[in-house]
């Protein structure tokens, strides 16, 4: 399993976006709240990252790291919008290939995520008309708290020999090719959520 290294990043949405969005729940009939929001970074690696690389990854992110992640509390109610669980997104691709081409080794992966903070007093129900405003459900995942961020990097790394040919097809119409290990084995990396 991955070690996971939260960043905290700079406002995600403008003025007018948080309009739009006081607009669409206005229409819906929810109470008035407070909002704001930031980028959150997620970097995945084997290994706790040295502090010389969790340097170079703020300057490179932006971003800052956190002793702990903020937690949602009475009446403020985080919204952590991420790419949809079990997949990798564009961005991370680009950020994490960017990250090595620095010269940062030992980064897996580097998600981006978008926490919104909602300050009011808001009921299960107008919570997940909140959740349904702030994300695209075909692409993207809400989160309940940081912690759960872990899960962008869950993988199963499953080895198939040649003479599991269905199960081998199977896998790569499923989750596409594998890697071919050299001894007969392919792995494939296949995330779950």
């Amino acid at each position: 399993m991955s070690v996971v290294l939260p960043l905290r990043g700079v406002t995600a949405l403008s003025d007018f976006r948080v309009e739009k969005l006081f607009q669409k729940a206005a229409a819906l009939g929810l109470p008035e709240v407070k909002l704001s929001s930031e980028f959150w970074y997620f970097v995945g690696s084997e290994k706790t990252l040295d502090a010389a690389t969790v340097e170079k990854l703020q300057a490179l992110l932006a971003a800052q790291s956190v002793e702990q992640t903020p937690k949602a509390r009475e009446g403020l109610h985080l919204f952590l919008v991420t790419p949809r669980l079990g997949t990798i997104s564009p961005w991370a691709s680009k950020a994490t290939n960017i990250a090595e081409n620095c010269g940062l080794e030992g980064i897996e992966r580097i998600e981006r995520g978008m926490a919104v903070w909602l300050e009011g007093r808001l009921n299960d129900d107008e919570k997940q008309q909140w959740a349904a405003l702030l994300h695209d459900r075909m692409t993207e995942s809400v989160l309940p708290d940081f912690q759960t961020a872990s899960t962008l990097f869950r993988v199963i790394r499953k080895r198939i020999r040649p003479k599991d040919w269905h199960e081998r097809q199977q896998i790569k119409h499923e989750h596409g090719g594998g890697q071919n290990r050299g001894n007969g084995d392919e792995e494939y990396r296949i995330h779950v959520h």
